[in-house]
């Protein structure tokens, strides 16, 4: 029950921040025409544009780790384990989730740290004078999501390793399909 809810949440946190890296996209296009029509048309760049670029970046890319890790978008480097057994595969998945949930749970750890000290110093962006703290937050959080998708990936893997997964045996059991009834 309770793992059925933080899943849900999990999920609508993801789709958050999908939608958050969507519209960042959109904006980031925005400014990059208005900028470059600026420039050539009116001799009038949009002032701070690279900068808005470089933050509305943040939501792009870290709000897009989670959702990537849902679809199973990642690169997997699969070559030797297709060819484990399913419990194998379920072995070898859940030793590189929980893997990754290490690293990514440090880099978690550490930018909301850096996110704190920015913070602290006050540090703006140059142009626009903009807060860069909220922005470190902001990849801060994307990690974390990351890290909590790939621990739903551990658990999953973790699950199918368990005595109700159907084993191979029963797999390379099951009869085949009887050639007679397949139409030519």
């Amino acid at each position: 029950m309770i793992g059925c809810m933080l899943a849900g949440l999990l999920r609508r946190a993801i789709d958050v921040a999908s939608v958050a890296s969507l519209a960042a996209l959109v904006v980031m296009t925005l400014v990059t025409v208005l900028d470059v029509a600026g420039r050539y048309l009116f001799n009038r760049p949009l002032p701070g544009a690279l900068e808005l670029s470089e933050l509305l970046m943040v939501f792009l890319v870290f709000g897009a780790f989670a959702v990537t890790e849902r679809r199973g978008g990642h690169v997997d480097i699969d070559v030797v384990v297709t060819r484990f057994s399913r419990r194998g595969q379920a072995l070898a998945e859940s030793f590189a989730a929980l893997l990754s949930i290490v690293f990514w749970g440090a880099i978690t750890w550490r930018t909301a740290l850096h996110a704190q000290n920015v913070r602290a110093a006050g540090e703006t962006t140059p142009n626009l004078s903009l807060p860069v703290a909220p922005f470190v937050w902001i990849a801060a959080l994307g990690t974390a999501l990351f890290t909590l998708a790939l621990l739903r990936r551990a658990a999953d893997a973790l699950r199918r390793l368990g005595p109700d997964s159907g084993s191979d045996r029963e797999a390379r059991r099951a009869p085949a399909p009887d050639a007679s009834a397949t139409p030519l």
